[in-house]
């Protein structure tokens, strides 16, 4: 065993909100051993090990690590800001790609953030750590999902019933091997 998979449960536009839909990663890892040749793989997407430091370098797809589930849940709260600081930080995130005229037209182009643009969210039914609730209280907007606003494809959607239907998701991505 390389490393513990953890449920995530990411939280989105609110706390009483997650992201269930296919674009969200519903486990991760986020405990492994240490290993100077297991690093970061891909834009948030877990580890890997690969065959030495050079290989990383050079661009090698490394091996998905072999990890434990465990049922401790992870909770996710990157997308529960108000919707001035999620429109400031989509905007932080433009210069990564964009840089000059390209950057301004990008931003120019920016409404306000708008939550619903997002294939799925469920609400939650759990309860959050106690280290949250101070913050929870503190949230100082109100938000309203809409799922006749989601951007679901068709495709996306037919696999959305098929899960609903058998409890499997068909074609998730694993970046990693359950002993």
């Amino acid at each position: 065993m390389e490393g513990l998979l953890f449920p995530f449960l990411n939280f989105h536009g609110d706390f009483n909100h997650i992201h269930t839909g296919r674009k969200a990663h519903r486990f991760e890892i986020r405990a492994f051993r240490r290993n100077s040749l297991i690093r970061a793989f891909k834009d948030s997407q877990g580890f890997r090990k690969f065959s030495s430091h050079e290989a990383y370098e050079i661009g090698e797809l490394g091996e998905k690590l072999r990890v434990k589930k465990i049922d401790v849940p992870v909770y996710h709260y990157n997308f529960v800001r108000s919707p001035q600081l999620m429109k400031d930080k989509t905007i932080f995130f433009q210069q990564f790609w964009h840089e000059g005229e390209a950057l301004k037209d990008k931003v120019s182009k920016l409404k306000d953030f708008d939550f619903n643009q997002i294939d799925k969210l469920e609400v939650f039914q759990g309860s959050h750590p106690q280290l949250m609730q101070k913050i929870i209280s503190k949230q100082d907007w109100n938000f309203v999902y809409d799922p006749s606003k989601s951007k679901v494809s068709l495709r996306h959607r037919i696999l959305n019933e098929i899960e609903e239907w058998t409890g499997y998701r068909i074609g998730e991505y694993k970046n990693y091997k359950i002993i």
